[in-house]
């Protein structure tokens, strides 16, 4: 596989799992990610050409709008959803992309009932509890046991830069708050994980991609970095039809 994709080992043994985590080199441009949602769809299918499963396609991708919010939806199908966050499927050989600068892209995986998600994931839509939402709207609809769930949480802002303001320190406990020359930063991964964990998954079926976007702007488009002046990489999900 091409090295500009990045997995996780929790994933990428499941057999029937296609996963990548994406960088700069396998992203949308700043003026990409201002065109139509079909052109996004056809360079999305460039940048991953000879590197998924030859039958993607059009057919096979769903995107989001990304709001910072909480909905989550089940899919069946390729679709542009607007004012979603996290996505649901049953079905087989239907991708499921996040788009991500900073945020953090995540997937779940639960193999005894085949099901998998992929969540947008940052500081506004972790208070507003997608990570607890996806993971019930998984047990209630789908029937999974959260202890077999899977999760990879891909490159983000990671605390050595995660600076918040004081208005929303708040928001979260502060076990999650470090404190450093005057300023706070969040425990970005810390707070995800321990929201995850209450949810019944077991800290063992976690794996985070140890890389702040911030840190590696030569590799990873970050938000934050360029004052929103950027691009979004691909982060990309599905089961295969194996």
């Amino acid at each position: 596989m091409c090295s500009k994709f990045i997995h996780t080992s929790l994933l990428k043994k499941k057999n029937n799992i296609f996963h990548y985590f994406g960088s700069r080199s396998n992203a949308l441009s700043p003026e990409e990610i201002q065109e139509l949602e079909l052109s996004q769809v056809n360079r999305t299918l460039e940048l991953f050409d000879h590197y998924v499963p030859d039958k993607i396609g059009p057919d096979n991708l769903v995107y989001m709008e990304q709001i910072h919010g909480n909905k989550i939806k089940n899919v069946e199908k390729a679709d542009f959803l607007k004012e979603t966050d996290g996505l649901i499927t049953k079905r087989k050989d239907l991708y499921l992309i996040v788009r991500t600068a900073d945020c953090a892209p995540i997937f779940l995986y639960n193999e005894p009932s085949g099901t998998v998600a992929a969540l947008h994931c940052g500081w506004r839509g972790t208070i507003k509890n997608i990570l607890e939402k996806a993971v019930q709207k998984m047990e209630k609809e789908y029937n999974i046991n959260p202890s077999e769930v899977v999760v990879s949480i891909g490159p983000s802002l990671r605390k050595c830069c995660f600076e918040i303001g004081t208005e929303i320190i708040g928001e979260f406990g502060s076990n999650y708050i470090e404190k450093r020359k005057d300023k706070y930063y969040l425990k970005f991964i810390d707070l995800i994980i321990s929201k995850l964990v209450s949810q019944g998954i077991n800290r063992k079926h976690i794996e985070v991609v140890g890389q702040c976007t911030r840190c590696n702007q030569d590799r990873f488009y970050s938000y934050r970095a360029t004052k929103g002046q950027t691009g979004r990489m691909l982060n990309i999900i599905g089961m295969t039809d194996n």
